[in-house]
């Protein structure tokens, strides 16, 4: 990938998280369902982790988890940055697991990846 193209990458990660934090604080937080309010932020980092890997999840991570601390009201300092940051290694640690080519073959995606041209086995 070039220089650009990670540039513009995260000008898109960067614009997705801005809208997920005016929709989390202008939709979202007056939304209840049995006094329970929809917060999907943590699974953002989540799905930016898995695409990233663990450095760029982490880094993504601790960017959110500052941005939200400091917008965002909550009983426990830190609380979004600690949350934001399990959330990322646990995705980091489950893509990992995942694309293991060793796992991928015994679950009989060599026949698959052979079709469709991906060189995973």
């Amino acid at each position: 990938m070039s220089r650009r193209d990670t540039i513009w990458k995260w000008v898109f990660y960067t614009a997705g998280v801005f809208l997920l934090l005016l929709l989390q604080g202008l939709v979202l937080d007056h939304i209840s369902l049995l006094h329970v309010h929809p917060y999907l932020p943590p699974v953002m980092v989540a799905v930016l982790a898995m695409f990233e890997g663990a450095y760029g999840g982490m880094g993504v991570a601790l960017a959110m988890g500052l941005l939200f601390d400091l917008t965002q009201p909550g009983l426990i300092p830190c609380f979004h940055i600690l949350a934001f940051l399990l959330a990322a290694l646990a995705a980091a640690a489950v893509a990992n697991y995942l694309i293991t080519p060793g796992l991928l073959c015994s679950w009989g995606w060599r026949r698959w990846s052979s079709q469709m041209g991906c060189k995973f086995c």
